[in-house]
Parts: C-alpha cells; sequence; structure tokens
C-alpha cells in the first residue's frame, strides 16, 4: 500500500501546477500518521473498539488526497482507491472483532 502512496505522490507530482507539492505530502503524512495511531489502537493498546472510531478519520484522510487530485492528476487519484477499499474493509473486520469481544476495557 505505501508504494502506490508514493505511486500516487509521483503522479500528482507531475500534474499538478496548481497545488503546492507540500500540500501534497502533508495529505500523505498525515494519512501515514493516522494509520499508525490506528494500528496502535488496534494490536498495542488492544482497543479495537477505539480504532473503530479512528478508522473514520483514516478513510478521510484517503478520501481528501482523492479528492483534491481527481482535479489535476485522476491517475493519482485512482491509485488510492485499492487503498480506500483496503482501509474499508479492515473498517468491516474491526466491526466484527468488537462486536464479537465487546465489552473492552
Amino acid at each position: 500500500m505505501y508504494l502506490i502512496k508514493n505511486i500516487c505522490e509521483i503522479v500528482s507530482g507531475t500534474f499538478t501546477q496548481f497545488i503546492n507539492n507540500n500540500k501534497v505530502s502533508d495529505l500523505s503524512y498525515d494519512s501515514r500518521k493516522i494509520q499508525a495511531a490506528d494500528v496502535t489502537l488496534f494490536f498495542a493498546l488492544k482497543r479495537p473498539d477505539w480504532a473503530l472510531i479512528e478508522v473514520v478519520f483514516l478513510w478521510l484522510s484517503i478520501l481528501m488526497p482523492m479528492i483534491v487530485f481527481w482535479r489535476f492528476a485522476r491517475p493519482a487519484s485512482l491509485y488510492l482507491l485499492p487503498y480506500l477499499l483496503w482501509v474499508s474493509f479492515a473498517a468491516f473486520l474491526n466491526l466484527t472483532v468488537v462486536r464479537l469481544n465487546a465489552p473492552f476495557a
């Protein structure tokens, strides 16, 4: 998935004349920080219920660059689609874990 995100940054960098490249990198960096928080909540803190709430922010952090890239670099936007689908599937699995193993303390 990181490879796809890096390709997306490269493609968007070649097509985006009107977007500051620092903003593109910031969007990707924010997504990585949110993903690290999700992994920490789920595995290290063993709180899949908190991770399920946080996955909404991860989903939005992937959707925002897709919307931004769509105007200037459609291939870059489409490169993020598999990652968005994967996060959606992981969120479904997380929801299943929460339903089967609740309550958490």
